[in-house]
């Protein structure tokens, strides 16, 4: 009985492994702190590219995340994150046009290289 409990357990969790669609990624992606105090913050997408001007990173996170601010309790941690504004623009790797949620889980899988300390260079893969 337990041979064919555990067997089935295998199975559904192989199954619900196999469903799920392979994570995108950026193919080139660039990260640079916004110069401009002035600009207004902007997230926006067009075809494959991801734009994001001037930016503080924990709303760029909240993105990512699919949060409400509301959402996320305050911290001292997280007043850091809001140091630097940040100009976000990457274009996914592919031909097609990603989803919105797609755009999120490239946001999630980008490299942690964000920095609270000093600005970011481009980052590529």
């Amino acid at each position: 009985m337990t041979r064919i409990y555990s067997a089935g357990l295998v199975l559904v969790f192989s199954w619900a492994a196999f469903g799920q669609a392979p994570v995108r990624s950026f193919e080139v992606a660039s990260v640079k702190v916004n110069q401009d105090r002035r600009s207004r913050p902007v997230i926006s997408t067009s075809g494959a590219r991801f734009n994001a001007e001037a930016r503080f990173l924990l709303p760029l996170l909240l993105y990512a995340f699919n949060l409400r601010s509301y959402q996320v309790p305050r911290t001292p941690a997280l007043a850091t994150l809001d140091d630097f504004r940040y100009d976000v623009t990457a274009k996914a790797a592919g031909d097609a046009i990603p989803t919105a949620d797609q755009f999120r889980q490239m946001l999630q899988s980008m490299p942690p290289r964000w920095s609270t300390t000093e600005p970011m260079a481009a980052i590529t893969r």
